[in-house]
C-alpha cells in the first residue's frame, strides 16, 4: 500500500539555503550520527495520511484540488532553527515557518476538514508547520546536534506558498524517496 501525505513545495532557491545550513551543521558536527533529509525530500508536511488503498488515491487528489479552490497563494517565511521534542533529548532538527496573516493555518484546516470528509479523520495534534531537516540517531550525539543547528542561525527567507502536492513516500536502506503524484494549483486573484 502506497504511504501518501499532502505537502508544500519547497523551491530551489530555498532548498538550496536550507542545503547551505544543513552543510554548515555537518562541518561543525563531522561525523556525529544525523541522518540528514537530502535536499530532493525537502518539503512542508500539510497532512501525512501514511498507508492507503491504491482506490483512494483520486479520492485524496480530488479532496486537494478541493482545499485549494479560492485559496489564494500567500507568503511565509522559513526562519528558526528548533527541534523536536520540545522537551527531553532533540530527536529531530527543523526549521520554522512563520505564518503571520495565520494563512498557512487555513490551507492545513481546509486540507483537514478535505480529508476527515474521505474518511481520514485528524489525529488531533496540532499543526506545527516545519521543514525537517535531520534526524538524529544517537542519544549521545542529541544535545551538541541541537545546539549547533540553533547556533548556526537560519537567515529568513521567503516562501510563496501556490499549490498542494500529494506525493508518495517510498521506504529502502537509501531512505525516503517521494514521488509526486499530482499537483494543485491554488487560483491567482
Amino acid at each position: 500500500m502506497p504511504r501518501i501525505f499532502l505537502a508544500i513545495e519547497v523551491p530551489p532557491s530555498v532548498k538550496s539555503l536550507v542545503t547551505r545550513h544543513i552543510s554548515m551543521v555537518q562541518q561543525q558536527l563531522s561525523n556525529t550520527p544525523v541522518a540528514w533529509v537530502p535536499e530532493d525530500n525537502l518539503h512542508l508536511t500539510l497532512r501525512f495520511l501514511g498507508d492507503v488503498e491504491h482506490g483512494q488515491i483520486p479520492a485524496i487528489q480530488e479532496a486537494a484540488s478541493r482545499a485549494v479552490a479560492g485559496q489564494s497563494p500567500f507568503d511565509i517565511s522559513i526562519s528558526e532553527a528548533g527541534s523536536f521534542p520540545p522537551e527531553g533529548l532533540p530527536r529531530v532538527l527543523w526549521l520554522g515557518v512563520d505564518d503571520p496573516d495565520l494563512a498557512l493555518d487555513r490551507l492545513h484546516a481546509r486540507v483537514d476538514a478535505e480529508c476527515a470528509g474521505i474518511g481520514f479523520f485528524n489525529d488531533d495534534k496540532p499543526f506545527r508547520p516545519h521543514l525537517t531537516i535531520g534526524r538524529i540517531r544517537h542519544r549521545s550525539a542529541a544535545r551538541e546536534s541541537d545546539r549547533v543547528h540553533r547556533e548556526i542561525a537560519f537567515e529568513r527567507t521567503l516562501l510563496t506558498v501556490s499549490a498542494v502536492e500529494v506525493l508518495q513516500s517510498k521506504l529502502s536502506q537509501q531512505g525516503a524517496h517521494h514521488y509526486l503524484l499530482s499537483q494543485h494549483e491554488m487560483p491567482v486573484r
